[in-house]
């Protein structure tokens, strides 16, 4: 392995006289480089993707108006037997429209 001895001039030294020695080095540890390179990338990759969908899921509101106005009804048993049964069918759905006083829309 071949090394060169370079003078520093000035507080910043002879950055043209580095290029070759730099070069060098890195012709040397081509494989590292490229490895280090690609995980670089994919890492930036990676954390720019995770940020975009939980900025639109989490942090953008839905594209309706007033949307912090939804909710979400749940059926739960006064025995409690089943809490949070999901859904409600065609006919208990229009007796909750029907018999409600307190939500709109």
């Amino acid at each position: 392995m071949k090394r060169e001895s370079i003078e520093l001039g000035g507080a910043h030294g002879n950055a043209r006289a580095r290029y070759p020695v730099c070069a060098e080095e890195l012709a040397e540890g081509a494989g590292f480089a490229a490895v280090a390179v690609i995980t670089l990338a994919l890492g930036i990759g990676a954390s720019t993707a995770i940020f975009s969908v939980i900025e639109n899921v989490l942090m953008e509101p839905f594209p309706y108006p007033d949307a912090q106005r939804f909710m979400s009804v749940q059926i739960h048993e006064r025995n409690g037997a089943s809490p949070g049964a999901g859904g409600f069918s065609g006919p208990e759905f229009l007796d909750y429209v029907e018999q409600n006083h307190v939500l709109t829309g």
